[in-house]
């Protein structure tokens, strides 16, 4: 018996957009959230090198 629910697609395809970079403010548009609070908090945990990217950007700049 397969137990994939709709839910498990949708996060997957979160992941898969976060992981092509895509701005969160697309990802709420596209998941209908009201919110990007709403976007954040529910899929804030697969941008876990968010901070050291951002630092490593202005690295490069100096």
């Amino acid at each position: 018996m397969d137990d994939t629910r709709l839910h498990d697609f949708r996060h997957s395809h979160v992941a898969y957009i976060i992981d092509k970079e895509e701005e969160p403010v697309i990802i709420k548009e596209r998941l209908g959230h009201a919110s990007i609070t709403t976007t954040i908090d529910t899929y804030g945990h697969l941008y876990p090198n968010k901070q050291q990217e951002t630092s490593d950007k202005f690295d490069t700049d100096f």
